[in-house]
């Protein structure tokens, strides 16, 4: 029995093409290598820079919602403080309007039976600075940040006007007629009673606020 003829030529080319394609593979393979490397940092560096920007926004977020909670808070107890105020300078309003029916001319400050000192408001700002200082201002709707900003000039505003005709009082103190008075009174109730109505159209656009805490004693 006679062992087969190999082609030798044939053997050959067959073990030069392994040899090329294997070379080729080689010559390859540090390319894909690289790409790899270099797919693998730019996606490492893309999560890195999205879940930074996803904690930035997370804590923004929690940020202006705090804010929001302080201003409510805030608003609604300048609000309270105020209407306390109004109702007390309309009492003065009627207590100088009754003197004058009773008294006539003759009426002075002493029948003023509602008179309890001058009483000016005052308005808390610290959440509304805080919110502005903070950067959380910044990212309210501009219609409600307008609303914000412009209740408190209006605060600002009768306080202005409040501290004016407080020294106007003040300078007539020796000879103050109940007409002056009247007039003051009357004027502070105005004003605020238009920042009641701020108050209430700025409440309805922010979270509610959270009811004052009791303390109760121990029996």
């Amino acid at each position: 029995m006679t062992a087969p003829v190999r082609d030798e030529p044939a053997v050959g080319q067959a073990a030069a093409g392994a040899e090329r394609r294997a070379r080729g593979w080689l010559r390859r393979r540090p390319g894909w290598e690289l790409f790899l490397q270099f797919f693998a940092v730019l996606l490492g560096v893309s999560l890195a820079t999205a879940v930074a920007s996803w904690r930035e926004e997370r804590a923004a977020a929690t940020t202006c919602a705090r804010a929001l909670r302080g201003l409510a808070n805030e608003v609604a107890h300048n609000r309270s403080g105020l209407a306390e105020r109004v109702s007390y300078y309309r009492s003065v309003v009627d207590s100088i309007d009754a003197a004058r029916r009773a008294e006539g001319e003759a009426a002075g400050l002493d029948d003023v039976t509602a008179m309890r000192g001058m009483n000016p408001p005052f308005f808390r700002r610290a959440a509304y600075e805080v919110s502005f200082h903070s950067g959380a201002f910044g990212r309210f709707e501009f219609a409600l940040a307008e609303r914000i900003a412009g209740t408190y000039a209006q605060q600002e505003w009768m306080l202005a006007g409040v501290d004016k005709t407080s020294d106007f009082i003040v300078q007539r103190a020796a000879d103050l007629r109940l007409d002056d008075l009247r007039m003051v009174f009357a004027d502070w109730a105005s004003m605020g009673e238009e920042l009641l109505g701020a108050h209430d159209r700025l409440i309805a656009e922010l979270p509610r606020p959270e009811a004052p805490s009791r303390t109760t004693s121990a029996p």
